[in-house]
């Protein structure tokens, strides 16, 4: 096969895809498979949880840093929508939901319970049926769109469909029949259109199961077995023999069961499903891998026999293969003892093992990474190179910003200078680029002077009333009124102090150009970010101080001004005087005047300082608001996000390459074949240069920056500097995956660089490695013995059920990389595990040209009945006691796809409690319908009852049953009380094949034409309630006897078979 569709169904098939992803990655780079396979894959991630589809959409080899693997839109289907209760309500226009949704009034318990419209399968199985229904035309048309894409590339009219659910919970669970059934309606032909199905099975004692008697949780993995095999059998004998003996509804309404209406009602469902992967999370040694390492598990499975096993050469390991797909599967499905042709369960059912030895490469490769990103966070969050000259260290370099802050050449750059502070200097653009440019408010009034002066002087004026000290002050006044800076200076101050806070104006400005200009200091690498904290709370220092100088400023410039004030009176009142004096003095009057104009600079340069200082303790105020309770947040956010990437690093640091870790356990599935203490040592060797360290360091600093503004650009946020950082690099966990991503290629050219040919920790060959472990034999021997013998399935079986002692049919794929350079070695170790096999057991060696650093062993349990299998006998128990508690007509509606009338074959064989439960029933239905005749034994001359039926031939075959339980169906009362235990054991030595042959009768009787009709129904009812007061009458009216009390259920067990008739 070279097309593959892989489905995952509910969260279990969602979780194997991304691990399936993430194997792909890991071995070519890419989620593509290399164009040299010529392998195709495409993946479709089927879900009713809306958070977790979403997911899937950013979903990454390690969590949330890595490669990205997510799925695009193709690769998600969703089948969130379910208007289930509109549905319900109108049986017109939903004819498809109708036939399988059940009692329409049990959901209204459910519907009060639960947000139907919102909510995922919720471990209802019909749910999950109700949740594919509206997508199933939809998911038919994706399927085929997807297969046809694959066909085309490939330019091969084959796919080979894969399928992955969990059992326990309701969308998996209660869709993946429905998925098989349509792909195989779709695509006929099984040999170039195979399907392969994947469960899990519930883990035991599961947080998800809960809510008790209740919880859906392991009877749904009963279910939905149950109905599989049925799916799995076929019909022997009919019109349509060889139709599924169950069908699932079709859901597209294309046709009711899938029947083929052209060819007068042939099922489309023929070679239905190639083979099924039970899986649990407990091995054959009872050892327990935690669930969520399950998916890898499958994906690795999955991984394997895609490129190596499916795509070796035909003819090889076709036992191998066989094992896998059952193509040539010559064993039958279990029959009726009564009837062999009537099949009960299938044995199309298979399990796996794998033991996987490695060189940890990835490991390696994420240890080697994870030291490099620490190094690189720790430079960028405080960049305290030790003394010793190794290694960044994790905590605070000391250092001050004091003296940087009061300097007027740094204050400037930051537009905080003395002069921006009061505006004798611009602050936004338009200001420093004004027509008339500004200058310092001394500046400002002695340019002025002059002109002020001479027009003053100049005015017209007679001797008696020289008016030019007025026209003077009228002419300064006029300047700080109106015409300083254009609009005077108490409408400028006013003006700039409304405009302080706003958007786009001088606060915004300020922190704007301080922040880019700490931006630049960080991502050039001489500020760290601990370092801009420290800074920032230096300069918020300084600034509180220049804000607590405002207030005695403006006092001292108050007090100037009322002593200038006085002596301006006073010049004045000099100025006043007339007479013939006034003339003889004229120089005086001149220095008068040039005295009172310098007084009146004086006073107005103070108004107009006190006006800007009193704007300066706004925009200082204001300033320090702004950056204390929004930069400094951003800055220690921003610190914080790289402090958890750290953390993040550091944990990844010490969970890889751990020295203390047991190497070669047996017990695990991975067994890691490598040195830990001699990576970390390596790795350590390659950090030691501070020059190297910066320069990677930068180059993360650089990727983050990028990321982030593209991130920005792509949500169309509206953040700045800091802000933006932490909005859409740390949040988000950006920083983390572009620390992985530089550090892991910065880490891999310096892996490269720095080590030898035989000292390389990456691309090493396992055969090269493990020839140079075991150069004794003895030793190489037993560690492929120790390796063999422990590579067991992840199942455990009920050896009682084994027929024959026999255990399930039994293969192991060896899959070992090629090594010329080792070939004799390598084909040593190739026969040990040859050699090394148990009883029955062949070990098929593949060659592996992927994957030198692994040897995999894979091994393969198939053609069993789940019978076989230890979790179906809890899951049985577990699925009977869901039934008996609470109301058993609403759990099944919860558990199974449909009601089943009547009901499906059981996965167990009766057990000896469960044939007595089943035949005391039966014997009352079979009494009720007259099957039975009595007759004399003429051997033993004791009373038989004899049901008499006809096998294949046509001869009639009579089963003998006992006349002494029979006996008290009937009336009048007998004689003799039969003895308790008497009966007891009869009833306790009732058979399999007892209860088959009397089931066959009474179904067979039931079916017949006369039990349509309702009065003939209750007619068969009432003989079947005269029998309980008939046994009560025979058992002495003791209303306490066994027996009469085990035939009172027995009763209404039988009546209710017969309500279901029809």
């Amino acid at each position: 096969m070279k097309n593959y569709l892989l489905i995952g169904l509910g969260g279990t098939g969602g979780k194997v895809l991304k691990a399936f992803r993430k194997t792909l990655y890991e071995e070519f780079r890419t989620i593509e498979p290399s164009e040299k396979t010529g392998i195709h894959i495409k993946s479709l991630y089927v879900d009713s949880s809306r958070a977790d589809l979403k997911s899937s959409e950013s979903w990454r080899t390690q969590g949330d840093i890595g490669a990205d693997i997510s799925l695009n839109e193709e690769s998600r289907f969703a089948i969130t929508t379910n208007n289930l209760a509109q549905r319900l309500q109108d049986p017109q226009h939903n004819p498809i939901t109708h036939r399988y949704i059940g009692n329409p009034q049990l959901w209204n318990d459910i519907f009060s319970s639960m947000s139907i419209n919102e909510t995922a399968g919720g471990q209802m199985r019909r749910l999950g049926v109700a949740l594919f229904e509206p997508r199933a035309v939809g998911f038919v048309e994706h399927v085929t769109k997807m297969s046809k894409a694959l066909e085309e590339k490939s330019n091969k009219a084959e796919v080979s469909f894969h399928v992955f659910a969990g059992l326990a919970g309701g969308t998996g669970s209660g869709s993946f029949l429905h998925v098989i059934a349509q792909i195989r309606a779709i695509y006929k032909d099984a040999l170039n259109y195979p399907i392969y199905l994947y469960l899990l099975l519930p883990e035991e004692n599961s947080p998800w199961a809960k809510n008790g008697a209740t919880s859906n949780y392991y009877a749904n993995g009963y279910a939905g077995l149950e109905e599989l095999n049925a799916y799995l059998l076929s019909t022997h004998d009919g019109e349509h023999r060889g139709t599924p003996l169950f069908s699932p509804i079709d859901l597209t309404g294309k046709t009711l069961r899938f029947e083929n209406m052209t060819k007068g009602g042939e099922t489309l469902l023929k070679d239905r499903l190639q083979g099924c992967f039970i899986v649990s999370n407990i091995n054959e040694q009872n050892r327990a891998l935690p669930v969520g390492e399950i998916p890898e598990l499958i994906a690795q499975l999955l991984y394997q026999r895609i490129f190596l096993i499916d795509g070796g050469v035909p003819d090889k390991n076709r036992a191998l293969r066989d094992a896998i797909s059952l193509e040539n599967l010559n064993a039958p499905d279990e029959g009726k003892k009564s009837n062999q042709n009537i099949k009960l369960r299938s044995v199309r059912f298979q399990s796996f093992g794998m033991k996987r030895v490695v060189i940890p490469e990835e490991e390696i490769r994420e240890h080697f990474s994870a030291q490099f990103a620490s190094q690189a966070t720790l430079q960028m969050l405080y960049n305290n190179w030790a003394e010793d000259g190794v290694e960044y260290l994790s905590h605070t370099r000391k250092i001050s910003f004091k003296e940087m802050v009061k300097k007027e050449e740094n204050r400037q750059l930051w537009k905080l200078s003395s002069a921006q502070m009061k505006l004798e200097a611009g602050i936004l653009e338009e200001e420093i680029n004004a027509k008339r440019a500004w200058k310092s408010i001394a500046q400002d009034w002695e340019d002025v002077i002059v002109h002020l002066k001479k027009e003053a002087w100049e005015h017209p004026h007679e001797s008696k009333l020289d008016v030019r000290l007025d026209v003077l002050q009228n002419a300064f006044q006029q300047r700080y009124e109106e015409n300083f800076r254009g609009l005077g200076v108490e409408n400028f101050y006013k003006t700039k102090k409304e405009d302080l806070n706003k958007a786009d104006r001088h606060i915004a400005e300020v922190r704007d150009t301080l922040e880019k200009w700490m931006l630049t200091e960080w991502r050039e690498g001489r500020l760290s970010a601990n370092d801009l904290e420290v800074f920032l709370d230096d300069l918020l220092e300084d600034l509180n101080a220049r804000l607590n100088m405002i207030p005695n400023i403006s006092e001292r410039l108050e007090n100037g001004e009322i002593a200038n004030k006085e002596k301006i009176i006073a010049n004045r009142d000099i100025w006043g005087q007339t007479g013939v004096f006034g003339r003889v003095f004229l120089s005086k009057r001149e220095n008068i005047f040039d005295a009172q104009a310098e007084l009146l600079r004086e006073v107005y340069e103070r108004r107009t300082l006190r006006y800007a200082f009193s704007f300066a303790d706004k925009f200082l105020s204001s300033l320090i608001a702004e950056l204390r309770n929004k930069l400094k947040p951003d800055i220690v956010s921003f610190s914080h996000g790289l402090d958890d990437a750290l953390k993040f690093f550091e944990s990844r640091i010490t969970q890889t390459a751990i020295v203390e870790e047991t190497s070669n356990n047996m017990q695990e599935n991975l067994i890691k074949f490598y040195e830990p203490q001699r990576v970390r040592k390596f790795v350590r060797t390659l950090l030691q240069d501070k020059q190297e360290q910066e320069s990677w360091a930068g180059q993360v600093r650089r990727k983050f920056l990028a990321s982030v503004s593209e991130n920005r650009r792509q949500n169309r946020g509206k953040e700045q500097y800091f802000s933006s950082l932490v909005t859409h690099g740390i949040k988000n966990g950006e920083i983390k995956r572009v620390l992985e991503d530089v550090s892991r290629q910065n880490s891999q050219i310096a892996h490269t660089k720095e080590s030898g040919e035989n000292s390389r920790f990456i691309g090493v060959n396992i055969i090269e490695k493990m020839a140079e472990e075991f150069s004794d034999d003895k030793r190489l021997e037993q560690y492929v013995l120790d390796l063999v013998r422990s590579a067991q399935t992840f199942m455990k079986y009920e050896a009682n059920e084994f027929n024959g002692g026999k255990s399930p049919e039994a293969v192991m794929a060896v899959l070992l990389p090629q090594c010329p350079q080792k070939a004799e070695f390598r084909n040593k170790l190739a026969q040990l595990f040859i050699n090394s096999q148990g009883d029955g057991v062949v070990a098929n060696i593949i060659d592996s040209n992927l994957r030198n650093n692994e040897i995999t062993l894979i091994t393969f349990k198939y053609a069993f009945p789940l019978r076989y299998l230890q979790p179906i006998h809890q899951l049985k128990e577990k699925y009977d006691y869901r039934l008996a508690n609470g109301s058993k007509e609403r759990a099944l509606l919860e558990i199974h796809l449909q009601e089943h009338i009547p009901a499906l074959p059981s996965l167990l064989r009766p057990q000896t409690a469960q044939a007595r439960k089943e035949i005391m029933p039966l014997l009352q239905l079979a009494t009720a319908l007259n099957l039975f005749t009595r007759t004399q034994n003429p051997h033993s001359g004791k009373m038989e009852r004899v049901l008499e039926v006809l096998d294949e031939y046509g001869i009639p075959v009579e089963h003998i049953y006992s006349d002494d339980l029979v006996n008290l169906f009937e009336t009048p009362k007998q004689t003799t009380i039969v003895e308790t235990s008497k009966l007891q054991n009869l009833l306790k030595n009732s058979n399999e094949l007892e209860v088959e042959i009397l089931q066959s009768a009474v179904e067979s009787a039931l079916n017949h034409e006369i039990y349509k009709l309702a009065s003939n129904r209750q007619a068969l009812i009432e003989k079947i309630k005269a029998q309980i007061f008939a046994i009560k009458a025979n058992r002495d009216n003791n209303i306490h006897d066994e027996i009469y009390k085990e035939f009172q259920s027995s009763t209404r067990t039988a009546i209710e078979r017969v309500n279901t008739i029809f």
